[in-house]
């Protein structure tokens, strides 16, 4: 019995620390709409969209709800800016910092600024 309860809380240990690597981060935010820091069109876009950032190490991460938009390295300081191509075909930036969830996503072409607030 004490042979089953041991390889079981091994198995459970293992699982552990494999699911989910040494210094990794997932979490989920949404898009508010920085109106004061946009153009007056942008007010009719709808806040709210879901976005999954996941750090594995240095190793960040950004997926929406069409897909995944890059992974990318990020110094130790956890600072940002990227441009990239959504999934749509967007072109958006995303700047600030990762480890202090201090992120803003702006479309290159409207203009158009959001914060990622955690969801």
């Amino acid at each position: 019995m004490n042979r089953i309860v041991a390889a079981a809380a091994a198995c459970f240990l293992l699982t552990t620390f494999i699911a989910e690597p040494a210094g990794a981060e997932t979490w989920k935010v949404r898009n508010k709409h920085m109106l004061e820091n946009s153009p007056s069109l942008c007010a009719r876009y709808q806040d709210g969209h879901l976005y999954t950032i996941e750090l594995v190490g240095q190793s960040f991460t950004l997926t929406g709800e069409n897909g995944k938009f890059f992974t990318i390295t990020v110094p130790a300081d956890g600072t940002v800016k990227h441009e990239f191509r959504s999934p749509r075909g967007g072109m958006w930036e995303i700047s600030g910092n990762v480890l202090s969830r201090n992120l803003v996503f702006r479309n290159l072409s409207s203009s158009c600024s959001s914060r990622l607030i955690p969801d």
